[in-house]
């Protein structure tokens, strides 16, 4: 039977307002704090005990609308003043572990992995995909491969890649180098790939959705 919209919105919003001492055992807390887990239900049916998760999400709405100028003198302008709009956010996907949106799709693919089995898994990157993947993969306990275009990535998301204990091998090349080198290692060697066309990552960034509507009271923007 179909649930409807206000039901869930109902247990949405029960999941987010859970006190630290609500008497559940910590994993299911833990999924409830997350900015993707919250949503498990629209997201993917996977049983708790596979989920990694940091947690992630749970970004933050920053007003910059013309409603939200200050005091009119320049150099107090917001975006939404430059842009003509009065009612306007930013969504800071910087405050997500990592520092970028990608956790949100990498807690649903890591999953993914630990459900099927996955012995190993591997990603191309110009930076962000692959701390990402480090990340999920160390707190996982799944090996993880990386492959970078040398000279191609930003030394603060090589050096997370490195952190999280990921074997990173720089390609020559760029990303599209990278990418097929990957893919052929993955095809002969078994391995999980999880680049962004992997389906079960773009579960995971749909979640930013549904939290922008909550953050919002449930009244959908523009």
């Amino acid at each position: 039977m179909p649930i409807a919209g206000a039901a869930w919105r109902q247990l949405f919003d029960e999941r987010a307002s859970l006190p630290p001492l609500w008497p559940m055992d910590a994993h299911t807390l833990l999924l409830d704090a997350s900015g993707v887990w919250r949503y498990h239900e629209l997201i993917l049916p996977l049983p708790d005990q596979y989920v990694v998760s940091r947690p992630e999400g749970n970004t933050a709405l920053y007003p910059v609308g013309i409603e939200n100028c200050g005091d009119g003198r320049p150099g107090h302008r917001t975006i939404g003043d430059y842009a003509g709009v009065e009612r306007l956010f930013l969504k800071h996907e910087g405050e997500n572990p990592t520092g970028s949106f990608k956790d949100r799709g990498m807690t649903v693919g890591v999953s993914m992995a630990r459900y099927i089995g996955a012995r190993a898994v591997a990603c191309a990157s110009t930076g962000n995909t692959s701390a990402s993947l480090a990340s999920y993969a160390a707190q996982a306990g799944l090996p993880c491969l990386v492959f970078l275009p040398a000279g191609h990535v930003a030394p603060g998301k090589l050096a997370q890649s490195l952190a999280y204990g990921a074997t990173t091998i720089q390609v020559a090349g760029d990303f599209d180098d990278a990418m097929r080198l990957v893919e052929q290692v993955c095809n002969e060697l078994g391995i999980y790939l999880l680049n962004s066309l992997n389906p079960y990552r773009v579960e995971g960034q749909k979640a930013i959705g549904f939290e922008i509507l909550q953050q919002l009271d449930w009244q959908a923007p523009d």
